[in-house]
């Protein structure tokens, strides 16, 4: 914790996780309808390695409540998303 004033509290926080997809990771399916009709479905592939990263600060900006921004992202050889989490939450 960072303090900034007799009120206001910074809190960083970090973590990070490793997913391994095991087995078949195709992502295809054979599906039919209750008239016996039948269809395929294919989406991407899942990644067989990937990283997910989590860090962001949080501050207590006045008694109950508080301001948090944080970065998400997952990072795999062939694709990769980011995005940015920000929020207040109030406690009575």
């Amino acid at each position: 914790m960072l303090p900034v004033s007799k009120q206001a509290v910074i809190t960083p926080r970090v973590s990070a996780a490793w997913l391994h997809g095991f087995g078949d990771i195709a992502a295809e399916g054979q599906n039919s309808l209750a008239t016996r009709e039948t269809f395929s479905i294919q989406g991407l592939p899942a990644a067989r390695n990937a990283v997910r990263l989590d860090a962001g600060l949080q501050a207590n900006i006045l008694p109950g409540g508080s301001l948090g921004v944080a970065y998400v992202g997952n990072l795999a050889d062939r694709w990769s998303d980011h995005g940015l989490r920000i929020g207040f939450s109030y406690s009575f």
